[in-house]
């Protein structure tokens, strides 16, 4: 079993080196922000060797096709009993812009091992010449004495402590829709000369607000730079936003405090930076498919059987892999598959961070394991998986191929003996082999007549009846669960709702578990799927059903609570966490017993 183990989990990692292995190829530059006429770098990498580069012409920009610079990589990958190369290479190119306002650089085509793709596009933000680097100013206008170390060529006009530091904040785009993802960058720029010293003051380096989207962990780069002729080491903050609510939502302003001195001994000046709040308009989703899973992103979609030829009794393993950059919370898991002559289990649910065309992203996979029963052939019918596409605007599907899987009778699946579990084991012991045959009675007693059974009779021969009609219901409704997925999720949603609320206190995100527990409870009963749910579908869906204003407001305060907590940045006390699941349980029982008001039963 063990060996069989580590065969599957080596199979999964050589399905994934072998994916990863594609020729891919994305675009960055050094910084995103520019002035007019001062060079910058674009960089193209790539995870296997550059073959060609078709530069694109992008209005107001100018590059230098001229002798690019290459850097080339090597390291190996190891899974599956074997080790593959992983190759890197990045090529830059001079790059200068002529005109003010917002540049996009077209996707750059690149042939990667024979095999031609596409970059995703940049935005380039230019800013004129004359402008300094930061988009907000402190007002400490004295000059700054370190001028005397700049370095050899560097331009002469007196710096002030305004140039020391800079701060940006910027998004690929200001109009998504719900779920779609955002890419927020910010930049924190300090000057470096020699004798110059910037401390961030302790506290004062809080990011900005994100409050109504899911965010992703920030990834910090420190990236030396030069603005103006002057050196600066720019820490660069990276993040994915993911809108949870449509309508008007910001990305927070952003402050800044430190201090600035001049060698060890110098007198200390306060410095300040502010930029403003990014204003983010989410369109809703279209009406949405019956089937739709929650993730919105381009998103590839996989599924891969790792053995076709079993012995019956023995598993093996279907896997999903769904892979892009989405909100990994919304990717919910296909429908378990239905195989006459087997089990599936629940699938076991893994999920890693990948680079995609359009940046950072996931791979989200789900394994299945099938164990099949009987010999012969087992059918799998495609497996689909429904997601929005926000640049095309639509829903789409992706399936898979069916699958056939060959069962090998085994070999000891013959008659069994089976005994009872008291025959001794003693030599020359007698045993009982059947219970048909019984010991001679050596002391039979007197004889007397047997009792009718009188007034009895009816109910003794009634009894069976009584049991097949109970069973026959029983069967029936059995049937029902199995076949009417909408009627056993609301049966059982209530159930579940209290039970996930009981665990609430104890999970180390209480704001998320209680989350899930009132979104996965309005899911069964509505029979749609959780993933992705936001406090603004509930509400529409408690609308939808004829619920009064009260409840709604009830289940809408819960879930901005936890919306809050978890986006937001801020923690849940505990006396809140109490009040907030206590006061889930009301609307759960209340909406419960209007639906079933409702529907009559």
């Amino acid at each position: 079993m063990v060996v069989g183990r580590i065969t599957i989990a080596g199979a999964v990692m050589l399905a994934v080196a072998q994916a990863w292995a594609e020729p891919t190829a994305k675009a960055f530059v050094d910084r995103q922000t520019v002035g007019v006429g001062v060079p910058f770098a674009l960089r193209i990498e790539t995870n296997g060797d550059i073959d060609q580069v078709k530069l694109p012409e992008a209005p107001g920009l100018e590059i230098d096709p001229r002798s690019p610079s290459r850097s080339r990589r090597e390291q190996w990958q190891f899974g599956g009993g074997r080790r593959t190369r992983i190759v890197t290479v990045e090529a830059g190119y001079r790059c200068v812009a002529r005109q003010e306002g917002r540049i996009t650089i077209p996707p750059i085509e690149v042939t990667v091992a024979g095999t031609v793709v596409h970059t995703q596009p940049v935005l380039l933000n230019v800013i004129g010449s004359g402008r300094g680097p930061s988009p907000a100013r402190t007002t400490n206008t004295r000059q700054a004495q370190a001028v005397r170390n700049a370095p050899d060529g560097a331009p002469q006009r007196q710096l002030t402590w305004d140039d020391t530091v800079f701060l940006e904040s910027e998004v690929d785009k200001q109009e998504v829709y719900q779920g779609e993802p955002i890419a927020l960058t910010l930049r924190l720029g300090e000057l470096r000369l020699r004798g110059l010293s910037i401390k961030t003051v302790r506290g004062a380096e809080n990011l900005p607000s994100t409050e109504g989207f899911y965010a992703t962990s920030p990834v910090k780069e420190a990236v030396a730079t030069q603005y103006n002729g002057y050196p600066y080491e720019v820490t660069v903050i990276q993040q994915t936003l993911y809108p949870m609510a449509t309508g008007a939502l910001q990305v927070g302003a952003w402050h800044w405090e430190g201090v600035g001195s001049e060698g060890v001994f110098g007198p200390q000046h306060a410095l300040s930076e502010d930029v403003p709040p990014i204003d983010i308009t989410v369109k809703p989703l279209p009406p949405r498919p019956a089937d739709f899973s929650g993730a919105v992103g381009r998103l590839s979609f996989r599924a891969e059987l790792l053995s076709d030829r079993v012995i019956q009794g023995v598993p093996t393993t279907l896997v999903v892999s769904i892979r892009g950059r989405t909100n990994p919370d919304a990717i919910a898991a296909p429908k378990t598959p239905e195989i006459d002559g087997a089990f599936v289990s629940d699938p076991d649910k893994q999920m890693i961070e990948v680079d995609t065309p359009e940046g950072p992203g996931v791979e989200k996979s789900f394994s299945y394991t099938i164990t099949p029963l009987e010999a012969g052939e087992l059918h799998i019918l495609p497996i689909s998986f429904c997601y929005f596409d926000p640049v095309e605007e639509t829903y789409k599907t992706a399936s898979s191929q069916a699958f056939v899987i060959q069962v090998t009778p085994s070999v000891d699946s013959g008659t069994r003996v089976l005994v009872t579990a008291g025959m001794p084991s003693t030599p020359g012991a007698v045993a009982v082999l059947g219970e048909d045959i019984l010991p001679p009675c050596a002391a039979p007693g007197d004889l007397r007549r047997a009792r009718t059974a009188g007034a009895s009779t009816p109910a003794v021969l009634a009894t069976p009846v009584i049991a097949y009609c109970g069973l026959a219901l029983f069967m029936r409704r059995r049937r029902r669960f199995e076949r009417d997925i909408a009627f056993a999720r609301d049966h059982r949603a209530k159930a579940i709702g209290h039970k996930r609320l009981r665990g609430v206190a104890r999970a180390d995100a209480p704001a998320q578990e209680l989350y899930k527990a009132v979104t996965g409870f309005i899911a069964d009963k509505f029979n749609v799927a959780p993933g992705g749910m936001t406090s603004s579908d509930a509400e529409r869906l408690l609308v939808e059903a004829g619920a009064d204003s009260n409840l709604i407001e009830g289940f809408r305060r819960i879930l901005r609570a936890c919306e809050r907590a978890q986006y937001g940045g801020t923690q849940l006390s505990e006396d809140e966490v109490g009040a907030l699941t206590s006061a889930a349980g009301n609307v759960i029982d209340t909406l419960d017993a209007l639906l079933k008001k409702g529907r009559g039963r």
